[in-house]
């Protein structure tokens, strides 16, 4: 049996920190809230394709309204702001969302939450079910095809 991945979300974040860069020489916000969901999905990607139906969630925040993404200075080292540097990290995960839905368009599915500060208990047991009825019946469908 192969290898099989049906759900990725993305939910590592910082928030508003002091300028400080990653290991690799990011700025922290950008590093981790955009950067390491990007490229963990990116090592992915074969895999949530080949285990279609599949789903990719990239958690963001209503930050990402006020973000502008700052190519001049992507690593805030000219003129850092802690909220801008975050709105931007923020805006970069709606972004990424939006051009990986339509690069796998068919093939797995891309959604996102873009107000992750404002979740209620409610929200989160709607998530969960979701989630657990959806592997019920993919899990019944596979059964069904073998």
């Amino acid at each position: 049996m192969q290898p099989s991945l049906h759900f990725l979300i993305n939910n590592a974040a910082v928030a508003i920190c002091p300028y400080a860069k990653t290991v690799d020489g990011y700025e922290m916000q950008f590093g981790v809230n955009h950067l390491g969901h990007f490229f963990l999905t990116f090592l992915l990607l074969d895999l949530l394709k080949h285990s279609a139906p599949s789903r990719v969630i990239n958690l963001s925040s209503a930050a990402h309204a006020m973000g502008k993404i700052r190519f001049d200075d992507l690593n805030g080292e000219k003129d850092y702001h802690p909220v801008r540097a975050y709105a931007q990290s923020k805006l970069a995960n709606v972004l990424f969302s939006r051009e990986l839905a339509k690069k796998t368009e068919g093939n797995v599915c891309v959604g996102g939450n873009t107000d992750a500060l404002n979740i209620s208990i409610d929200t989160y047991t709607l998530l969960f079910y979701t989630l657990y009825t959806t592997l019920l019946f993919m899990s019944e469908s596979q059964n069904n095809n073998n």
